[in-house]
């Protein structure tokens, strides 16, 4: 009995070592494969609404009257998306548990502010973020109409297209994406 419990523990305690290095990589390893399938998935799905609204949309047509380039976006980007992936250790749930809650609650606040230009995928197309004055004619009325400080996404360097004319396509309430 004194042989098993003097080898009994250090093999138990080498075994539950193992464990807990196993679970914690296997863990790793889960989380790694999760973000970057959901990765892949937003990667997809920008990119195929983007071609969708090039084939199936059809074409509006505004002038651009003042333009800006939207800059403040990388300290948002830095604060919004990556302080979160240094701050949370990935190995214990209970981090995991407040990533998941952490972004879902950023998610929400993007979508209910329409902050959708914080999307990088975005800027890894080449895509820029501009502040535009737009004008456009409305059938109905004989005078142009005139949005103030709308955000436009585009390929475009819109700030060299003052006056004149882009295709669009009407995204959100004074969000608009520059048809190529």
């Amino acid at each position: 009995m004194e042989a098993i419990k003097q080898f009994g523990i250090p093999e138990l305690a080498f075994c539950n070592a193992l464990y807990n290095l196993f679970s914690n990589k296997l863990l790793e390893l889960i989380s790694i494969v999760v973000i970057l399938v959901i990765i892949s998935i937003s990667f997809f799905g920008i990119n195929f609404f983007l071609n969708d609204i090039k084939r199936t949309e059809v074409k509006r047509y505004c002038t651009i009257k003042k333009a800006r380039r939207a800059n403040k976006l990388s300290s948002e980007f830095l604060l919004a998306y990556i302080l979160p992936l240094i701050a949370f250790d990935y190995t214990d749930i209970k981090d995991i548990v407040l990533f998941v809650i952490y972004f879902a609650v950023l998610a929400f606040l993007c979508i209910r502010n329409n902050n959708v230009y914080t999307n990088i995928l975005f800027e890894f197309k080449g895509y820029k973020m501009y502040e535009c004055d737009i004008e456009y004619k409305i059938i109905s009325q004989t005078n142009p109409h005139l949005y103030t400080d709308c955000l436009v996404i585009s390929k475009n360097n819109l700030t060299s297209k003052i006056d004149a004319e882009i295709a669009y396509y009407d995204f959100d309430n004074y969000i608009y994406i520059n048809i190529l």
